[in-house]
């Protein structure tokens, strides 16, 4: 690759206050935790990018993601009596 001309020559993120790590399509971002076998919490991940060129764009975000132990929950508020839900066109949550 060339690391001259024009493009992203560098992609980096941030999680939470954790030092910056180059992104790798690859691998991913890696979210930090302590106990492997409780991977959830929530973080803030920010992300930039350098050219080729050598300019870094100030960084965006911060996105947020949030990994829970919870099953996926919907209520149905309509009709009232919650007895017959139409799903003629789809289903919308």
């Amino acid at each position: 690759m060339s690391q001259f001309g024009t493009g992203v020559n560098h992609t980096y993120y941030q999680i939470d206050d954790e030092d910056p790590e180059e992104y790798d399509d690859a691998v991913g971002i890696k979210l930090p935790w302590d106990d492997p076998n409780e991977v959830y919490g929530i973080w803030d991940v920010w992300f930039w990018s350098e050219d080729k060129a050598g300019n870094i764009e100030d960084p965006q975000g911060p996105v947020n993601i949030k990994i829970d132990k919870a099953s996926p929950h919907c209520e149905i508020w309509d009709p009232a009596d919650r007895s017959n839900v139409p799903l003629g066109g789809g289903f919308w949550v």
